[in-house]
């Protein structure tokens, strides 16, 4: 009785950690989203471009710099970067 017991708390566990780990990496993609959703609307409003152009940007810059999109938007958000027409 004791083995099969062991197994399925064990199985259980995996889920959990699996679960965790999936919910982990979904709240930080939101947040990465909110992070590059800002940063847009940001210049967007500063350099009156449209969302596609702010998108490019960020996504260019992110290239460029070979660094994540999230880091760019928080860059522009603190007024790191600038928004240069390509």
């Amino acid at each position: 009785d004791v083995i099969p017991a062991v197994e399925v708390a064990h199985a259980r566990f995996r889920e959990r950690v699996g679960l965790k780990a999936t919910a982990e990496a979904a709240t930080q993609a939101l947040e990465n989203r909110k992070i590059i959703d800002r940063a847009k609307g940001k210049l967007m409003d500063e350099q009156s471009i449209s969302e596609q152009a702010a998108f490019r940007f960020l996504q260019r810059s992110a290239m460029s710099s070979r660094t994540s999109m999230p880091e760019v938007a928080r860059a522009v958000l603190d007024g790191v970067t600038t928004y240069e027409a390509s």
